[in-house]
């Protein structure tokens, strides 16, 4: 079975017809233009790996391995895809990727664990990015929730998604990209703007964390199914984003979407203080929107927007 490879990634979201909505590419090419002082990696291959070292990049290695971190699948409710219809290959251990179906039981759910003595994320603020690669092939899921950190350092969880705003016993996780397609694209959230998207949450500054660091929710769809890669975490050495937010603002700028929680719409102008485009929710995706400088406001609440 051929391996997938973050090389191949980056080619094929270079091409895809939905790079609108997602980051300039799904593999660790964004992080490498950046100054990026440490990576916390969760799913990356060994070139991906050597290519940051090679840049000096300090990698932590937190991938799943058969003693202190694993993946694990709630009461079989995921499956393994191992179709050929997958992309390049279903091995989801960790020189492949993670490419799951859901399964017959209602409701679907993993996560990446950290047992034992603990894993350390006390280097960990505001300044941390959450990267992550994802596609699906054949019966997309409609909505994927993503949560950060629900283990037992007493920290509050980020819940988000992509996709339709993903509902889960009356909460909602607010969306951050597009649902999975054909196509691998990623979301890349600094956790200064994941509190913003989910107030409570808080990021669990400990040297022995132990639970689950990353887990996901992905309906009740049976044969539904998504594939994740290039899953990291990364902080930069001077701060940086695409959206530069006005002060105090609540509008909160992730790849090419615009979240604006609350509000019931935003609009999104030009320089010159013409409408090019209006969204009549609080979600807004940049898709069709020239490269430039813009101005969002949602409410009495207004933000620059770079749209690269």
């Amino acid at each position: 079975m051929k391996k997938f490879t973050l090389l191949a990634a980056m080619a094929a979201v270079a091409m895809g017809a939905n790079a609108q909505y997602v980051t300039d590419d799904a593999g660790v090419a964004p992080v490498l233009e950046k100054g990026v002082k440490t990576v916390y990696a969760w799913s990356l291959d060994a070139a991906a790996m050597d290519a940051l070292t090679a840049k000096g990049v300090n990698v932590i290695d937190q991938q799943i391995n058969d003693e202190t971190r694993f993946l694990y699948i709630w009461d079989n409710t995921l499956v393994g895809n191992e179709t050929s219809a997958s992309p390049v290959g279903a091995d989801f251990q960790t020189n492949g990727h993670i490419a799951l179906t859901v399964g017959t039981v209602g409701w679907s759910g993993a996560g990446m664990c950290a047992v034992g003595p603990g894993t350390d994320f006390s280097d960990l603020d505001d300044d941390t990015y959450f990267h992550l690669g994802y596609c699906a092939m054949t019966n997309p899921v409609k909505s994927l929730a993503l949560i950060l950190f629900a283990g037992d350092a007493g920290n509050k969880p980020a819940q988000i998604s992509v996709g339709d705003a993903f509902v889960d016993n009356g909460t909602t996780f607010p969306p951050v990209g597009p649902a999975p397609s054909d196509e691998w694209q990623a979301v890349d959230v600094k956790f200064s703007d994941l509190k913003k998207l989910c107030p409570t949450f808080t990021v669990p500054a400990v040297a022995d964390y132990k639970g689950n660091y990353f887990s996901f929710l992905a309906g009740g769809v049976s044969g539904q199914n998504f594939d994740f890669d290039a899953i990291y975490l990364y902080t930069t050495k001077e701060a940086g984003i695409k959206g530069v937010e006005a002060e105090g603002t609540d509008l909160v700028i992730t790849g090419r979407t615009i979240n604006a929680a609350g509000a019931s719409s935003i609009v999104l102008y030009d320089l010159a203080g013409k409408t090019v485009k209006r969204a009549n929710s609080s979600v807004m995706g940049l898709e069709g929107i020239g490269a430039g400088l813009y101005i969002a406001k949602a409410g009495n609440k207004v933000a620059k927007v770079v749209v690269k």
